[in-house]
């Protein structure tokens, strides 16, 4: 089986790859350390790197931490767009995040749904937060602990241990399932709560500061020129990523917790 993974060289990619042990995997990603090292928005040239391939694995997507320089447009709706063109001849997985609507309050969120109405023969997967020692936000968490201090931010995650998921992300691949998934992990959290348990590892405490505080901030950057931080942003301060009851798709618990 060759399986394409877009993205292979990136935060999930490496899990990913992993988790496919021997299988035939080609990864395409804009680093130099891709078998195929391309712009994947670009997408003639996505076109001939996909020539050939059984399975399609997208894994690019931006965050929603930092507003993009360009709009989410072309990697959350062109690439999928992109990608739609293989449907008839390869098996494509392509990873959303939860919460995505076309009535969401966050471009970021819109956009991910905009991408997946091009994907209706494929898997399309929206997980909650992934979460590891690896990921950015644990390091910045880890940063963040020498101050002893983090608000009170609302939002409330069901976070996805990323190892776990990833295989997760293999075995539907190797059951050829379709449709949308939806998958949480096993505890809803605040992140101020993750923030407290990374700063407990670190032997530290962590007083709460009021949440008016982050939406301060995040306000005050928001209106700035020249940061990454946009309204979406401040918006998403309130806004929580968990599973909730839906008939039109499937839903998974995964059992390992983040930390």
């Amino acid at each position: 089986m060759r399986v394409a993974v877009i993205g292979g060289c990136g935060y999930l990619g490496g899990y990913v790859c992993r988790a496919l042990k021997k299988q035939n995997v080609r990864t395409i990603d804009r680093s130099s350390q891709a078998d195929i090292s391309l712009d994947v928005t670009q997408s003639v040239d996505l076109h001939k790197a996909l020539q050939g391939m059984d399975v399609i694995i997208n894994l690019v997507g931006l965050t929603p931490l930092r507003e993009p320089k360009n709009g989410y447009e072309a990697v959350h709706v062109e690439l999928p767009r992109t990608l739609s063109a293989f449907q008839k001849t390869a098996y494509i997985v392509h990873i959303s995040a939860l919460g995505a609507s076309t009535s969401a309050s966050t471009a970021y969120l819109r956009t991910k749904a905009q991408g997946e109405s091009y994907l209706s023969d494929s898997l399309i997967i929206r997980p909650s937060l992934l979460f590891s020692q690896t990921h950015p936000l644990y390091t910045a968490l880890v940063r963040a602990s020498f101050t002893r201090m983090f608000p009170r931010i609302p939002a409330l995650f069901q976070p996805v241990d990323t190892e776990e998921f990833a295989q997760f992300i293999v075995n539907l691949i190797q059951k050829r399932k379709k449709g949308i998934v939806e998958v949480g992990g096993p505890e809803q959290l605040h992140l101020f709560e993750l923030a407290h348990r990374v700063f407990r590892k670190q032997n530290r405490s962590c007083v709460l500061l009021p949440s008016w505080l982050a939406y301060l901030g995040a306000t005050v950057l928001a209106i700035l020129p020249s940061t990454r931080i946009g309204f979406d942003q401040v918006r998403g301060l309130d806004l929580s990523n968990v599973l909730v009851p839906n008939p039109l798709v499937t839903q998974h618990l995964l059992a390992k917790k983040v930390i």
